[in-house]
């Protein structure tokens, strides 16, 4: 089933087509010649400088760029003819909006910098929860995520929308789109007639509702107050445009499948087959025929044409379908000054041509053209309290997340249910599933919950059914069914998906926290720098650093026995204690864990 809401990023959008802007690029990284240094060229043609950077650097936005260092770390320059740095080095930066931009220090949660690098303001807790991520500034906004939801705040750090959204996006002209946690279920449900997005104002307030009854699809910006937006019939999308208030300014129509680029009243739209123009009245102005179209300045569009030229398909026209200039290109960027755009016309030789497709002059030997590294748009904290990380696991001796252990497979559907899976009801859905499983994301954290069976969930009924053949018969069982099979959940395990060298970094402390955490839940029997197995009153316990996954595991009964050793470094000796006085002597056999989520069964 499709996502009604299609929310997409407006970052290289919005520097790629302005939305009917100026575009905020000023300068592009280039190479003069292969393996060659990196350097800048601005989008009038004149070199800022040349063989500088090893690493290509990110194109220029708010006079900056950035260039990520050959440890991985990424550092924020002033875009000059001899470039400077400023602020530090990060495990993560944005690029500049509004004359700041979004970074982490290691450890640290995302701040804010201004033109100078110094600090403007940092983004740590909003509402008691620790803030995982922000964007650059649009407008003088920019979403952040929250205890699971999405806010925006304003270039003072002050909260302008309140974290309450499941998805946010921004979405041009002072809007967003916003789909409220009270949808949250129906989105894991993908129940999406369920769901309503909201258009939403920089200050939070509302302005129209949108049901996904009513809306197939959305496109991802405003633009002079229109907002492209698809309804479904008969299986098919037909595409018209919102305003601000969620009303139709031109009804979708089965002319018009899809809107792409749009400027003043003026939109392209494709007809199923081919890319032409139209206005707001529902006009067609340029009948569709290009396969692609999109504004590239103003009055000027950009055509993707492989019957004219199968190998350099691409060219510029006019609103009034004219062709500008004589020549074709492989790629071509849009006029990001208003007055020149880069084309290229072999595999490996950039030039620069005015508005009207002419060659126009260009200082720079164009080799390579980095015009694809926009920077992140989005910065994840770096900061861990890996307390509260453990603690959000919900770790007792009885189980983790909504599981426990001694679960029916009806109880353990229920508590996969509660914790946001979306299992089956019926026996047969688990015919070869010995485990339950769902995850939840807790901040930039994937949790990963199963419970899990000493057999499969489920098993056939069966019936003794006779078949003759003259004198002869035999009997044999015939599946008619299945039941759940009598037995319970005997482990229970959570995991943290602890992936990408940044949270590498923080595995160490993740599982002294974990380890600590376990610890006070009973006697450690065994322990090694990798894990720690703990006997409790009635079950015992795992704590364990499993390559890139931290996990936790509560098994049935006395578990003592398992051996350990596989989590240890090299040289490590584990520690065992004596454990005989413990009062419960229930032994089961020791657990084959396997710590894979793709082994989950929801």
């Amino acid at each position: 089933m499709k996502n009604p809401f299609l929310l997409l990023s407006l970052a290289a959008v919005a520097l790629l087509t302005s939305c009917g802007k100026r575009s905020a690029v000023e300068y592009i990284p280039f190479q003069e010649r292969e393996d060659g240094r990196w350097g800048l060229v601005g989008t009038d043609g004149k070199v800022l400088f040349s063989e500088e950077f090893d690493h290509m650097p990110t194109v220029a936005t708010g006079g900056h760029f950035v260039v990520q260092t050959k440890d991985g770390r990424y550092e924020i320059y002033k875009a000059e003819e001899k470039p400077t740095t400023v602020g530090g080095r990060y495990v993560d930066a944005g690029y500049y909006g509004d004359g700041l931009i979004p970074v982490a220090e290691e450890g640290q949660h995302v701040k804010y910098l201004d033109a100078d690098g110094n600090e403007a303001f940092t983004l740590s807790k909003v509402d008691g929860k620790d803030v995982t991520g922000a964007s650059v500034f649009a407008d003088g906004r920019a979403r952040f995520l929250a205890g699971g939801y999405y806010g925006a705040v304003d270039t003072k750090g002050n909260v302008a929308i309140r974290p309450e959204y499941v998805k946010l996006q921004y979405c041009g002209e002072g809007k967003f789109l916003g789909v409220s946690k009270r949808y949250e279920q129906a989105l894991r449900d993908d129940a999406h007639e369920k769901v309503k997005c909201s258009i939403i104002d920089a200050d939070g307030e509302e302005l129209a509702t949108l049901s996904g009854k009513d809306i197939a699809r959305l496109g991802d910006a405003f633009v002079d107050g229109a907002l492209p937006a698809a309804r479904e019939r008969d299986g098919k999308e037909e595409w018209g445009l919102l305003d601000e208030k969620g009303q139709w300014l031109l009804e979708p129509s089965d002319r018009c499948c899809g809107i792409g680029s749009q400027q003043g009243d003026l939109f392209t739209f494709y007809d199923g087959d081919k890319w032409g123009l139209m206005n707001h009245k529902g006009e067609v102005i340029i009948r569709a025929k290009y396969d692609n179209l999109y504004f590239a300045a103003d009055g000027i569009l950009l055509v993707r044409d492989v019957a004219h030229d199968e190998d350099l398909p691409l060219y510029f026209i006019d609103t009034d379908d004219n062709r500008l200039g004589r020549d074709s290109y492989k790629s071509l960027l849009p006029f990001y000054d208003g007055k020149h755009a880069f084309a290229q016309y072999s595999k490996r030789s950039w030039i620069l041509i005015d508005k009207k497709g002419e060659r126009a002059e260009c200082e720079a030997d164009i080799y390579d053209l980095g015009y694809y590294t926009f920077g992140h748009d989005w910065v994840e904290s770096d900061y861990v309290d890996a307390d509260a990380v453990v603690a959000a696991l919900g770790i007792s001796e009885q189980g983790a997340g909504a599981y426990r252990i001694g679960m029916t497979a009806p109880q353990a559907i229920e508590a996969t249910r509660k914790g946001g899976g979306t299992p089956g009801d019926k026996p047969e859905d688990y015919r070869y599933d010995s485990d339950l499983g769902y995850e939840q994301q807790q901040g930039k954290l994937t949790a990963t919950y199963r419970a899990c069976f000493p057999d499969d969930i489920a098993e056939p009924v069966t019936e003794t059914r006779r078949e003759s053949y003259g004198f002869y018969y035999f009997d044999h069982e015939v599946v008619t069914g299945y039941r759940f099979r009598t037995q319970t959940t005997t482990v229970v395990i959570a995991g943290l998906d602890l992936s990408g060298e940044r949270m590498a970094r923080h595995a160490p402390k993740l599982l002294e926290a974990l380890k600590k955490k376990v610890r006070s839940m009973g006697r450690v029997v065994k322990e090694n720098s990798g894990a720690l197995l703990v006997r409790g009153k009635q079950n015992t316990l795992l704590a364990a650093l499993d390559g890139t996954g931290l996990h936790l595991a509560v098994m049935a009964g006395d578990a003592s026995a398992m051996d350990i050793s596989e989590y240890a470094t090299e040289d490590d000796v584990a520690v065992v204690e004596d454990y005989d006085s413990l009062t419960d002597t229930t032994v089961v056999s020791e657990p084959a864990l396997v710590f894979d989520s793709a082994a989950v069964a929801d």
